[in-house]
């Protein structure tokens, strides 16, 4: 018998079948069961086939039969045993039970297994690594949820065909990769590669799923799915994919925005997909210059993060020719948007926003260090400014800010060129140079301008342009009210009828 054979082993040995057999064999020991292409077959006596109760044993190379009750091969609770299949076509006699129990550490390298209420079960505190093989599930059943694999432990899979074949499995039951929590051991679901195919037609044939809300206990980073893979399921730097082939999978990237629910892996998609009145919501930090259309009216929502326009490109980090509002809802309201521009001469800045339509600020930061006091008495100014709102192209652009802080450095925080209309009604406009340099019209109201507020005439360009500049409500100014009337034979407007000075 081959329960002899077994009795007789020394750690180290390989036991080979030389004929098919009718047996339930127990090993604890230290040996390869070489099945030698014959077939052991379960004696219906509600026992497993092959039980591993210790050791460390590797089974290769044949056929394994289940009974009518009962696993077909099982690692025992609490043998602290370790099993590995390589080449075993498993099959299981019952679908009231798992086809492979696993208490222990199991390995599947190779081979065919099938049936059971599941495939494979791997219980709490367990680990099961699967790199290839071809697991099928062929009957779902009402006895609760099932799987290919159902994971209550360590689960690693790199390889390996996975399908569940009852195409009329009965409502959210027959799964593929089911993963659970039993008593106070999280599970673990890592997968890495293998295809994964749900065949059930009803809505809830579940390639992948986990029972609870931490996704933590997964991390799909690869493999293969005929449907798609849920994205809070997908290992850190991951995404979910659709393949050419119409199978879905996951790919490097991440997200960067939303709209909805629908997310977006740049910010210019987000923008140029977004519908009329939509909110475009930031997901993380994002490296771009970003341009929105006459044709567009939307919000963005910095929601605490940084929109970086990059370095020494001569874009603004965003440019608005359509109507926006820019907003940001983090409880912190660190939301940014900036260009990390670098250098000595006004060549490697530029506008962090330039407006040419209709734009709203609500809340949020603007910030830049570009703009470079030359070395010399004067103290000149070389750079950008942090904000232009009507640059030299006969646009009639609108900026509001009602809210949030501008910070320039060096140069000019907010430049109100050739016919644009600005309204101040609150936030926190600061520069060590001009705050705000008004050669249009503007209202301020509100706020708190920290550095010079100057009003000239745009004498110099195509159009000219006087500046006209009205202050009152409960604006607040630390610096200079300056008017420049220099060189020109047109007058600017200053008017104040309120504020603190």
């Amino acid at each position: 018998t081959l329960a002899a054979a077994i009795a007789a082993a020394n750690n180290g040995d390989t036991v080979t079948l030389l004929a098919d057999a009718t047996e339930d064999v127990v090993i604890n020991k230290n040996i390869t069961l070489d099945l030698g292409g014959k077939t052991l077959t379960n004696t219906n006596a509600g026992k497993a086939t092959i039980s591993v109760t210790g050791g460390k044993v590797t089974v290769k190379g044949g056929s394994v039969m289940g009974g009518t009750s009962y696993y077909n091969i099982e690692v025992t609770k609490g043998s602290n045993a370790n099993l590995t299949l390589e080449n075993v076509t498993a099959t299981a006699g019952n679908t009231g039970s798992s086809m492979i129990d696993n208490w222990g550490t199991l390995t599947i390298n190779s081979g065919s297994y099938t049936g059971g209420l599941d495939t494979i079960k791997n219980e709490p505190g367990a680990k099961l690594t699967i790199t290839g093989g071809d697991f099928t599930l062929t009957k779902g059943t009402s006895k609760g949820f099932t799987g290919v694999v159902f994971n209550y432990g360590d689960l690693t899979i790199t390889g390996g065909t996975f399908t569940q074949s009852d195409k009329s499995a009965p409502y959210g039951q027959a799964q593929v990769i089911h993963t659970d929590k039993s008593g106070s051991s999280a599970p673990s679901t890592v997968i890495k590669g293998g295809t994964f195919k749900n065949l059930c037609t009803r809505s809830t044939a579940w390639t992948v799923r986990i029972v609870g809300a931490d996704y933590s206990w997964i991390e799909v980073s690869g493999g293969t799915f005929n449907k798609s893979v849920s994205e809070s399921y997908c290992a850190d730097g991951f995404i979910p994919t659709k393949n050419a082939d119409g199978t879905y999978g996951v790919k490097e990237g991440k997200y960067v925005a939303k709209i909805g629910s629908k997310k977006y892996e740049t910010l210019a998609d987000a923008i140029r997909l977004a519908a009329k009145g939509k909110t475009i919501t930031l997901l993380d930090n994002v490296t771009e210059n970003v341009e929105i259309k006459a044709n567009k009216n939307l919000t963005l929502d910095l929601n605490g993060f940084t929109l970086n326009g990059g370095t020494g490109t001569a874009k603004a980090a965003l440019t608005n020719y359509g109507t926006i509002t820019i907003t940001d809802s983090s409880a912190a309201k660190t939301g940014t948007i900036k260009r990390d521009d670098t250098g000595t001469t006004g060549e490697t800045s530029y506008y962090v926003i330039n407006n040419k339509g209709t734009m709203t600020i609500e809340s949020g930061t603007v910030s830049n260090n570009s703009g470079y006091r030359k070395a010399n008495s004067t103290g000149s100014m070389v750079g950008s400014s942090l904000i232009c709102n009507g640059d030299d192209d006969a646009l009639a652009p609108v900026l509001n800010i009602e809210g949030g802080k501008f910070v320039q450095e060096n140069f000019i925080a907010i430049k109100n060129g050739l016919l644009g209309t600005l309204n101040v009604s609150g936030g926190e406009i600061s520069s060590k140079h001009s705050a705000i340099q008004n050669w249009y019209k503007a209202t301020i109201t509100g706020g708190t301008i920290n550095g010079q507020l100057w009003t000239d005439a745009f004498v110099w360009a195509e159009g000219t342009s006087i500046g006209e500049t009205k202050i009152g409500g409960n604006a607040e100014f630390n610096g200079e009210i300056v008017m420049d009337i220099t060189g020109t034979n047109v007058i600017p407007k200053l008017e104040i009828t309120d504020g603190e000075l």
